[in-house]
Formats: C-alpha cells, structure tokens, sequence
C-alpha cells in the first residue's frame, strides 16, 4: 500500500522504501521470524540502498557558511557574507566563494554513515560502544567537509585564484575525504571489541513443522491485496481531466496596482510539461510585481508539478538564503520568501502549488494532494503560481508591497 501511494504521488523515495521493505517480506515469509531476527541487521542496513537525505542539503549548507564566515575572519581575512556568498579581499583582490547544494557534504555524510553503521555492527557488541561509533561517523564528515571548504578558500585566496578553483576542489575534496575515511575505519578497527558470534538457529527455532503450513495461502492473499489496489491505482492515474478554458489574466483587487503591457520579462520560471503558462506584470508607483502560472491539465511521469528542475526563477538567476519572512495568500496560507540575483538584479520570490481547490506551500504536500486526486479519480488538475517583485538594496519595502498584492490576488475562473 506504501508503494501505492508512493506512486500516485510520484514519490520515488517512498516507492523505493515500501520495494526494499517489500522483498524483506517476502524473505520474512521464505525463512520464518527467527532466522530473520538473526539477519536483521543486514535486512535493516539494505534500506541504506534507497538514495536519501536531500533534505538535510539547506541545513548543512547553512552549517558549512557559517563556520566559513567565522572562521575566515579569525585567520584575519578581510570578508563579507550573503547567505551562501561569501567575499574575500586579499592584496586588492575580491574572490566570491559560493557553499553550493552539490558542497553541502551531504555524499560524505551518507557514506560515512553507512560504513559506520557497518563498523558498529562488526567490531562492537554493545549498544555504548556502537552508539559511540554511529554517531562520530555522523559528526566526522560534517567537520570534514567544513575543513574541506576552508582549505579551499585558503588555497585559493593564497595562490591568488590559481588552485583550488574549478576541478580542483573536487579533486581535493575526494582525497580528503578519502583519508578521513580510512582513518574512521583504522580508529574503529583498533578500538573493536570483540563480538560474540550468533548462535544458530535450529529446525524448531525456523518454525518447521509436521502440519500444513498456510504460507502458501498467506502468499495468495497477498498477491490478491495487491493487485486490486494496484489495478485501481493504474485506472485512476489514466483518468483525464477535462479543462476548456484557456489562462486568462489575474484579477488584482489591490488598490493602485495596474497591468503593464508589452513586457519583456527579465526572469522565467521553469516547470516542464505545463500544458499552459501566463506571465502579468503589475505597477504600482515604482513597484514591479510579476504573477506566473503554469497549469497541468493532467500530471504524468513526464509532466509533473513536483519535480526534480521545476524551479520558480530559471538561470541565470542564482538564489540567495532565503528571508527569515513569510508572506501570506489568502488563497493559499503562508509561504517562504525566497531571494534570487542575477549580476545585481534582486528578486523575491513566493510560490504555491495547487491541486484541484487544494493549495499550499510545501512540496510534499502537494505530492500527497496528488496522491489523493489520483487514488480517489477526482480532478487531477495542478497549478503553480509564482509571483515576484523586484528590489534594490534592502527587501523590506519590497516585501510590504508584495503582502499588500497578494492580499487582492485573485484568480479569475479562467485562470483555474
């Protein structure tokens, strides 16, 4: 049923979950409960298999620009920080330096993980002692990662932007970690306790019997309690929308905001797939906001609302830390303020997804909204709305004609 759900989702995170949990039953099923309890721990490290962790990239991004910020000024550099910017000034010089998702350390992080769990495992036989090793194969690479960062500032401000630029910190990088990875292992190595080997599991113990067994029929039924689900998850999912009217323009309520025509935008969203996308520019004195809606008729494996490179500001644009502020749709509820710059342009940015007449902010809602439109054949029609308004040096004027446009935001029937 995970799995199901998953997919009419699109959730390949929870599908790729309930699949390995899915073969450790059919193991369960094939060996009994008591051979199972002695493979447990490899039963268990298998769902390590399953690529996950994503969400944790903002947060050790955050982590590594602030140990950078900090600890770049007590070597005396002179430097500033913008999010996940940060500015070196050396000898007249400026170098910019970006903490990127692909730098965050998450890949060091998963790795290390898995070996420790698997050293803890092997060479440990206490809970103390296993504890001990999983949770420094959880803080070693984040250190080391940070270590990594700085070492490639310092390189690259010190050699005056010769080393430790493009290709060069990923070769670095690799063998750092690579040394940091073979002394976790020595250090668990020579700190191993002894662990006792797992006593045998006997015909009883396996659960082997004289009397007819109801594996078979448990099999049975199961199959059963799959494929029905399945096959009505299948029919649902083939369901198609009907949608006749064309996106039209917003209706804005807003006192003093007017439509500008003729616009050349400056800034695109990008969601792949949308059967229709509209882009309105409003003014109000200086003030520029921009409305984008993209509309999916009907989301398939290949046109789908969430999904990996449906962003709301597309390149060039490089997205800042995003504001401590929220900004609030009436329509819709709250959503983050996100900042975007492009060679000096700054944009903010709010955006919301719909499903149907339901609407949010969070991505993963919106996944189980579309789970729910799919396995229930309702509406499957999806929308995002990106609206965005430009500053210039501080956001906080920005930020006040943004919530005073949304609170007249209204979508015209045409528009949904």
């Amino acid at each position: 049923m995970a799995w199901l759900v998953g997919y009419a989702g699109s959730v390949q995170l929870v599908q790729q979950l309930a699949f390995v949990a899915m073969i450790e039953g059919v193991i369960l099923t094939m060996v009994g409960r008591a051979v199972f309890r002695a493979m447990l721990f490899p039963m268990v490290f298998l769902f390590l298999v399953v690529p996950m962790g994503e969400f944790m990239v903002p947060l050790l991004q955050d982590w590594t620009a602030i140990f950078l910020t900090i600890t770049i000024d007590l070597l005396g550099y002179d430097s500033s920080s913008d999010g996940y910017f940060i500015t070196v000034i050396e000898a007249g010089r400026s170098y910019v330096f970006e903490v990127a998702k692909e730098y965050s350390g998450i890949r060091y992080l998963t790795v290390m993980v898995a070996i420790g769990l698997a050293a803890a495992y092997l060479f440990f036989d206490s809970f103390k002692h296993r504890a001990v090793i999983v949770g420094l194969s959880a803080l070693v690479p984040i250190v080391a990662n940070w270590l990594r960062a700085l070492g490639i500032v310092v390189l690259n401000v010190e050699t005056e932007g010769r080393h430790g630029a493009d290709v060069d910190h990923l070769i670095y990088g690799f063998w750092f970690f690579l040394v940091m990875l073979i002394d976790f292992i020595g250090l668990a190595w020579l700190l191993a306790r002894k662990v006792q080997p797992t006593a045998s599991v006997d015909s009883a113990d396996r659960g082997v019997s004289s009397q007819p067994s109801l594996r078979p029929i448990l099999i049975g039924m199961a199959f059963v309690l799959v494929l029905l689900p399945a096959g009505w998850t299948l029919l649902m999912a083939q369901a198609t929308s009907v949608v006749t009217d064309s996106l039209s323009q917003p209706h804005v309520a807003a006192q003093g905001w007017r439509q500008v025509q003729d616009v050349q935008f400056d800034w695109r969203a990008n969601f792949a797939g949308a059967d229709e996308t509209v882009q309105h520019r409003y003014r109000r004195g200086l003030q520029d906001i921009d409305v984008y809606i993209a509309r999916y008729n009907r989301q398939t494996e290949d046109a789908e609302l969430i999904r990996h490179g449906n962003i709301p500001v597309a390149a060039p644009w490089l997205e800042k830390k995003a504001l401590s502020a929220s900004a609030h749709w009436p329509n819709a509820g709250e959503a983050a303020i996100r900042r975007y710059d492009r060679n000096g342009l700054k944009r903010l940015v709010v955006q919301w997804h719909g499903v149907a007449d339901d609407w949010t902010s969070s991505q993963m809602v919106a996944k189980a909204l579309t789970a729910k439109a799919k396995l229930s054949g309702g509406p499957q029609e999806a929308y995002a709305v990106v609206v965005s308004a430009r500053y210039f040096e501080e956001p906080d004027n920005a930020i006040l004609a943004l919530q005073g446009f949304l609170n007249g935001l209204k979508l015209t029937e045409q528009a949904l």
